[in-house]
């Protein structure tokens, strides 16, 4: 019966890292598409009323101004530049754990991952207010507010899947908790 517990947390394991997986490429294709249609720098003030030159930096600093997340200091360029490194930490993350989990040493290490996906869990819900709060700027233009959404939609399904992640990692079916021994699955 114990081995029945067991072979239903792996199978949903399975199941919220395929989540995971499908979610981090929702994420990859709309941040993709917003950093490739990133305004440019001198022509953003000409849309908004203001004069180009200088001000035109003023007024791309401006247009992002209230949207938690972003730094309006730096070049459209590097924006996104945060997001990317939630995705790298993310794979690098779901790979790791895939490969414990297929060589047997999920048990012996699931409180590093627990830990790791804790910490990716809340950049993700982070990451999905900034994503919202850009498909509400003036500025973005059609493209660019499919691709916030679709960006915000695979940081809360990441979000979702390394929640049920979290859960799984530290489930222990009760027959097998004060039981001698690590516990393998």
């Amino acid at each position: 019966m114990a081995r029945g517990g067991f072979t239903a947390i792996k199978s949903a394991l399975a199941a919220f890292l395929g989540l995971a997986f499908l979610a981090w490429i929702l994420q990859i294709i709309g941040l993709a598409g917003l950093q490739r249609n990133c305004y440019n720098m001198g022509t953003l003030g000409q849309t908004t009323g203001l004069a180009t030159g200088a001000e035109s930096v003023l007024s791309t600093n401006l247009a992002i101004t209230g949207v938690r997340g972003l730094n309006r200091s730096l070049e459209c360029s590097d924006v996104y530049r945060y997001y990317w490194f939630m995705l790298a930490f993310q794979l690098l993350t779901l790979i790791g754990l895939t490969v414990t989990t297929a060589t047997g040493m999920l048990a012996a290490s699931a409180l590093s991952w627990l830990a790791w996906l804790t910490v990716l869990t809340l950049l993700h819900i982070q990451g999905a207010d900034t994503f919202l709060g850009i498909k509400d700027v003036n500025y973005v233009g059609f493209d660019n507010y499919v691709y916030s959404r679709l960006t915000a939609a695979g940081w809360i399904l990441t979000a979702i899947a390394d929640l049920g992640l979290i859960f799984l990692l530290g489930w222990r079916p009760r027959k097998l908790r004060a039981a001698a021994g690590p516990i393998k699955y």
